[in-house]
């Protein structure tokens, strides 16, 4: 629990300073990029650390997965026009 509220921690810190730093729309969707990391994240720790974790990686799923970050950016794309 220490190390994942340490990561939470940094990874906040690190957002916190790229809003010091640069535009709040600007980051706010390279922020929104992690839904691609995460489908990417999960496929690769399933393909070659399926005892840690396992998650569905059929066509269907994936494909789901895919059309669901798609229209999520389509939706970011749309808000900051």
């Amino acid at each position: 629990m220490f190390s994942n509220e340490l990561i939470f921690v940094i990874a906040k810190s690190i957002t916190f300073f790229a809003y010091s730093i640069g535009t709040a729309s600007l980051v706010s969707v390279v922020g929104s990029t992690q839904v691609f990391f995460g489908v990417v994240y999960g496929c690769l720790l399933t393909i070659f650390f399926p005892k840690i974790i396992k998650e569905d990686i059929s066509k269907e799923e994936l494909l789901k997965k895919v059309i669901a970050a798609v229209v999520l950016f389509v939706g970011l794309w749309l808000v900051y026009k």
